[in-house]
């Protein structure tokens, strides 16, 4: 049986996240801490969970930086006839997106290290017969003194409910019909909250900070769906991490050897899974990133199957290839590995392949 990992306190081991186009241990706040699920703003005025708990994570220059890393990956896309039992490939597209990923250290006032993960994906239209989709996360996670106590995030993804490559291209010439969906969420030991809005943005861009900045304004007039929620405590707390803080968890885990955990993480104030389905070596993967030096060891490149579940719902299988270290932690707190490459079937007409360019 597959372990489920928890993070109970200092010193204890402890899906939708691959977007449209796809990603910390877990400490109870220390005395005197505030309740971290209270949230205000000034005037009253509406502020996200990013805004409250984490004011300049993402904004370059405004906190001390510790470290931190930034890479890109192109998008390629693959189109397939679904059929009963299986699917025909009809056409390929490379080249067809702009992908984004970072990690980055800084310092808060009080002097804790808050870690801000960013992911954005993003079809571009001239290259795909006008067909816009885009996907943003991001994720701070305060690394106090005795481990990390809470995750503030933001995901924003746009709605695509065809099943179909002709129905993705039919909405392609009405940009009114295009929706997106903003979940502004929080995640501590003993209490998880998410608002979630229906965001309608004409606007396109082609970089994470665009979007937020577009959208964002939205945000104070659109009325939230009812905010979802849900209680932890001392003796059972609930997850800390939202998906690419778990992501992190499990390439640690999966560094380390041994038996492959399950880890629970939240994401619209839900409790989901992510689980290893499948590692092996993949030298050969390897060499090919080894020139551009994003490899270093050919022999310590694996591809490694996962699948998060969201428990009533459906598994979402995706896959990676990483260069893992010879020994890892299984911390949320260590050093985050970046993927070279990785595959997701956001639907069952295609199938996406991102590799990393820099």
């Amino acid at each position: 049986m597959i372990p489920i990992v928890k993070y109970l306190g200092p010193g204890t081991m402890s899906r939708r996240a691959a977007t449209c186009a796809v990603v910390a241990l877990l400490a109870l706040p220390g005395p005197g801490d505030p309740a971290p699920f209270q949230k205000s703003s000034a005037e009253g005025a509406f502020a996200t969970w990013l805004e409250t708990k984490a004011p300049g994570a993402f904004e370059p220059g405004a906190r001390a930086e510790i470290r931190g890393l930034r890479v890109a990956y192109r998008l390629d896309a693959q189109f397939y006839l679904p059929l009963w039992v299986t699917s025909l490939p009809l056409s390929s597209r490379q080249d067809v997106g702009v992908t984004s990923a970072s990690y980055r250290d800084t310092l808060s006032e009080s002097g804790d290290v808050v870690r801000g993960f960013e992911f954005f994906t993003a079809l571009v239209p001239e290259r795909l017969n006008g067909i816009y989709r885009m996907g943003l996360m991001r994720e701070a996670v305060n690394l106090g003194p005795q481990g990390p106590r809470w995750t503030a995030y933001f995901g924003m993804m746009t709605a695509a409910p065809e099943q179909s490559l002709d129905q993705a291209s039919a909405t392609a010439s009405d940009p009114s019909a295009i929706r997106h969906q903003v979940t502004d969420g929080f995640a501590s030991p003993t209490e998880s909250r998410a608002n979630r809005f229906d965001v309608p943005l004409k606007a396109r861009g082609t970089s994470a900070l665009a979007i937020y900045t577009a959208s964002r304004p939205n945000l104070g007039t659109l009325p939230p769906r009812p905010l979802r929620s849900l209680e932890g405590s001392t003796p059972q707390p609930l997850p800390v991490v939202a998906f690419l803080g778990a992501l992190q968890v499990s390439l640690q885990q999966a560094a380390a050897g041994g038996r492959t955990p399950v880890v629970p993480f939240i994401h619209n104030a839900t409790l989901r899974y992510l689980e290893i389905t499948g590692q092996k070596v993949d030298a050969g993967t390897g060499r090919k990133f080894v020139a551009s030096g994003f490899v270093k060891d050919p022999s310590r490149v694996f591809r490694i199957d996962f699948k998060i579940t969201y428990p009533g719902k459906g598994d979402s299988p995706f896959r990676l290839w990483a260069e893992l270290p010879p020994e890892g932690s299984g911390r949320a707190d260590a050093l985050p590995i970046a993927p070279i490459m990785f595959e997701v079937s956001p639907r069952s007409f295609v199938r996406l392949h991102f590799e990393r360019t820099r």
